[in-house]
């Protein structure tokens, strides 16, 4: 199973509507005989506008998390053993490497909320599942 965790859509909406905003003004500054130096940055915002809507934050599949730039190129790749060597604390995300957990540099407030959900909810399937399997199996014979 993988989960693709996408980009907030607020975001690049936003930077589409103000790379708007900033084309309507570069217009009305060329109507005036000026040279449209906003426009440069109007294309900027919305080529980035356009990055955030189309393109995945990062991914998390079985063995493997992948943390891609705004541009889509990999950017990090941490390899793990199960899905029990991630955990959700503080709205962070953690990988387990040697050992010890390790804070991977992605932020809830830059993912698409459904996404995260779905992720958080998968780890904690998975960790249920885990703590299930490893719980000692209790002795019918015991009285309480």
């Amino acid at each position: 199973m993988e989960i693709k965790v996408r980009y907030k859509r607020s975001l690049g909406i936003t930077l589409v509507l103000a790379s708007v905003a900033v084309a309507m003004d570069s217009f009305v500054v060329g109507l005036q005989g000026d040279f449209p130096f906003s426009l440069m940055s109007g294309l900027v915002t919305l080529f980035g506008g356009v990055l955030f809507l189309k393109n995945k934050y990062f991914t998390v599949s079985k063995n493997e998390f992948i943390l891609y730039t705004l541009i889509g190129k990999v950017d990090r790749n941490y390899s793990f053993k199960s899905w029990n060597s991630l955990k959700i604390e503080d709205n962070r995300l953690y990988v387990k490497q040697d050992g010890e957990f390790e804070k991977i540099p992605v932020y809830k407030w830059l993912t698409n909320e459904a996404d995260w959900n779905s992720l958080s909810e998968q780890l904690d399937q998975q960790h249920s599942e885990s703590n299930y399997k490893k719980a000692p199996e209790k002795n019918s014979n015991q009285n309480s």
